[in-house]
């Protein structure tokens, strides 16, 4: 079967190899370039690939190149890139004249829209060579051929802000293949809305997840009415309604609109919103297209990075199972063209993820450079060295960790991970300083999954996404009493759950740690400095640990101590 390469050349740009049909390598661009969600080539993504994988992308008729998205949308033409562009001057123009609701908001506007890009796109040049796969369609197959759910039929919903013409298409998957069922024109995306609240109270595009979790500190109904008029659902269309305007012009609107509420409450009423809309539409395509009887679903999308959503979607009792993409954002699309081109070739079927340690891993004289070059007193173990590890962490010590291959995806998984004691609710404030976070941003926890039902609730019909962190849970009272510093001031978290086949070392040292302590539960948090990417290399790891002034650092087998 043919080997080939999945790639993406815009928003988080990364790189994805699917040998005979399972994914063997999958990174993006920004752990490389430290440019985080960087729009550039992932030229150094493509090199650490070729290097573990050495001929994987050589010029081979046994080898195909597939891109995600017809229409590539450079960083200029982002909305975030400000009012002063060429394309925001145009979506001006567009909005005054009232002609971007028709042009965005119908199947046919979009279905032009997409055209007349993809006719320029080629006038200038920037044609690709390769097999391109809409972007919906991309995000579609990343959700459903690695989902944990057989050959039974699922429901694959997508949701964003927008891609080739669409913010939304729902498929059914069945018998190996994606049939479309219906789709959503890109004007009327909520991801537009919560986009505009994140850039509204002072967050940057891609840091939505800060709106997120300062929303357990609102009261929605201060604010909701006002979302609630601005877009809404159809049932009848099966539809967001975009009653509002677009892009800047929307988020002036909003700004003088929320002028008298605290960012909290804002928050809060876009978080609600948000969930009522996106509940309200799987609930009518379940009734369209299933008879509103139970199915399973599998889900893509930025939209989809939202945890708490994500928590709503699976308590709806017409989902069976709810299973979210690992890298739900556009940051997956690489790895969901390739599987889309796959389909094609007939190499592939559903078969779940075993793990996202996909990226690059380092050598043992890469390691030992980086340590001797920075200083730092250190110890090499050749044995014993979780139980060492564990008892630092008895010990109250910050332990951040970068070893073996990196985690693909925006969750650190164990591997490029910080971990700590969940004992003291205070460490949100302590620990968020070191990192320079901002304070309100809440810790995951990290445990056994035999441990799972002491300490979550109502996991039964996610225990797959919980392996990768991308769904929220009620808390136990036992949680509650014993990682409170894990628990958000909602009384939910957001928990990673291990098996020894998944990452032995990690499970080993949570068994440590309880024999040490009597405790299962630790903080788990990326392995960053605020607006870093998490980082990849041995000497990202010790630039990263030097900034943060955290206990210890284990890279690969070394213990190396701060001064």
């Amino acid at each position: 079967m043919a080997n080939i390469l999945g790639f993406s050349n815009e928003h988080d740009s990364g790189v994805a190899f699917l040998k005979d049909g399972e994914l063997i390598y999958a990174a993006n661009e920004e752990r490389f370039n430290r440019e985080k969600l960087t729009f550039k080539k992932p030229v150094g993504a493509l090199n650490a690939g070729e290097k573990m994988f050495p001929g994987f992308t050589a010029n081979s008729e046994q080898n195909a190149i597939a891109i995600a998205s017809r229409i590539h949308i450079s960083k200029n033409m982002a909305l975030w890139a400000g009012p002063e562009t060429l394309a925001q001057k145009i979506s001006f123009i567009l909005s005054w004249a009232r002609l971007d609701r028709w042009l965005f908001g119908t199947h046919f506007g979009a279905r032009l829209t997409v055209a007349l890009l993809w006719v320029l796109q080629i006038w200038r040049r920037i044609k690709l060579p390769g097999k391109y796969i809409e972007h919906h369609v991309a995000h579609a197959a990343s959700a459903y051929y690695a989902a944990p759910f057989g050959e039974q039929p699922v429901f694959v919903i997508t949701l964003d802000s927008q891609g080739d013409g669409f913010c939304s298409k729902a498929f059914i998957g069945k018998d190996g293949k994606l049939k479309l069922l219906h789709s959503i024109p890109f004007f009327h995306s909520p991801g537009h809305y919560y986009l505009y609240i994140t850039l509204l109270l002072g967050f940057k595009a891609g840091q939505e997840g800060k709106v997120t979790g300062l929303a357990g500190y609102g009261r929605a109904e201060r604010t909701l009415p006002i979302f609630q008029k601005r877009i809404i659902f159809d049932e009848n269309k099966c539809s967001f309604i975009n009653n509002g305007f677009y892009r800047w012009r929307e988020i002036n609107y909003l700004k003088k609109a929320l002028t008298d509420y605290s960012h909290e409450d804002i928050a809060a009423g876009i978080q609600r919103h948000l969930e009522n809309l996106v509940t309200a539409y799987i609930k009518a395509l379940i009734k369209r297209f299933n008879g509103g009887e139970p199915i399973p679903l599998a889900l893509a999308g930025g939209v989809f990075a939202n945890v708490q959503l994500n928590k709503k979607i699976m308590e709806l009792p017409e989902v069976s199972g709810v299973y979210i993409y690992p890298h739900m954002g556009d940051g997956g699309l690489a790895a969901g063209a390739a599987m889309a081109l796959a389909v094609e070739k007939g190499a592939i079927q559903p078969k779940p993820l075993e793990n996202l340690y996909l990226g690059p891993s380092f050598d043992g004289v890469e390691v030992e450079n980086a340590i001797k070059n920075s200083r730092f007193k250190y110890l090499k173990y050749e044995n014993s060295l979780g139980n060492s590890v564990a008892k630092l962490l008895a010990e109250g010590k910050v332990v951040a960790i970068c070893r073996r291959r990196m985690e693909y995806g925006p969750r650190a998984l164990g591997n490029r991970s910080i971990l700590c004691q969940a004992t003291d609710p205070k460490t949100n404030d302590w620990l968020n300083k070191k990192l320079r976070r901002e304070e309100f941003m809440p810790f995951a926890p990290i445990l056994r999954k035999e441990h799972l039902a002491e300490y979550f609730i109502g996991w039964e019909k996610c225990e797959k996404a919980l392996e990768f962190m991308t769904i929220a849970l009620d808390t136990t009272e036992k949680c509650k009493r014993e990682a409170s510093a894990i628990v958000h001031i909602d009384g939910t978290s957001r928990p990673q759950i291990v098996t020894r086949e998944i990452n032995p070392f990690i499970y080993d040292l949570l068994g440590e740690y309880e024999k040490l302590t009597g405790l299962k539960i630790l903080i788990n948090t990326s392995f960053n400095m605020h607006e870093k990417p998490i980082v990849c290399t041995p000497e990202d790891a010790i630039k990263a640990f030097r900034e943060s002034k955290l206990d210890v650092l284990l890279l690969e087998n070394h213990i190396v101590y701060a001064d």
